[in-house]
């Protein structure tokens, strides 16, 4: 009884949990890059990521949360569509913060830049 007394007296260590910024973003892609997996699974995560990163995305709006597939929640390949020549539109189905269930376009733009997400 003592030592959990004791223990609760310590304080937790939490982890700390940084914010993604665009350096470390680039150092993500730069790794994936030079050939961290496969050219397949490489080419993947830095589509994923760089979505992610532009789009404000949560992990549960562009991956799906259970190993059952639902192509009716889950995002796939034709949620993306082509709106101009510089930019993407990307239908996200699903939200945490969308009260009405009502899907919405999220628009991806080219940039002059080598973390350009379209």
């Amino acid at each position: 009884m003592l030592i959990k007394g004791l223990r609760k007296q310590e304080p937790s260590l939490t982890a700390k949990r940084l914010p993604l910024t665009s350096d470390l973003l680039s150092l993500c892609i730069r790794s994936l890059r030079s050939g961290y997996l496969s050219p397949m699974i490489d080419l993947t995560l830095e589509c994923m990521f760089l979505l992610a990163f532009f789009g404000f995305l949560r992990c549960s709006e562009f991956a799906p949360t259970s190993s059952a597939y639902n192509p009716h929640h889950h995002p796939s390949l034709s949620d993306i569509s082509l709106h101009t020549n510089d930019s993407l539109i990307f239908t996200l189905r699903r939200s945490k913060t969308d009260q009405l269930g009502i899907s919405f376009p999220i628009y991806i733009f080219r940039l002059n830049f080598y973390l350009s997400p379209y």
